[in-house]
């Protein structure tokens, strides 16, 4: 038999919005990546309810890493997205 949450926290979890790795899908080359994913957040945020809040969950990559310029290929290759810095997700 499934448990229900008490009401009180399912109230709170039906105000979060949650997104997951999606700045990575977009490639700084386009020149609109910045843009478009400002524009995506801007939207997701002005439709929460006032009480709302939206969590942004994104790897990080150490930009020294021949373990991240790997990965920044693979998504070239796969998505034309690329893995992001701390330094690169100050555009956002």
């Amino acid at each position: 038999m499934k448990k229900a949450y008490p009401e009180t926290v399912a109230a709170i979890f039906s105000k979060i919005r949650c997104l997951r790795r999606i700045c990575m899908r977009w490639a700084d080359s386009t020149r609109l990546a910045g843009a478009e994913i400002r524009t995506l957040l801007r939207k997701i945020y002005d439709a929460l309810p006032n009480d709302g809040a939206l969590l942004v969950a994104e790897k990080l990559v150490d930009p020294t890493s021949v373990n991240a310029h790997m990965q920044n290929l693979n998504m070239l290759i796969c998505t034309e997205g690329r893995e992001r810095t701390a330094a690169n997700m100050r555009i956002f």
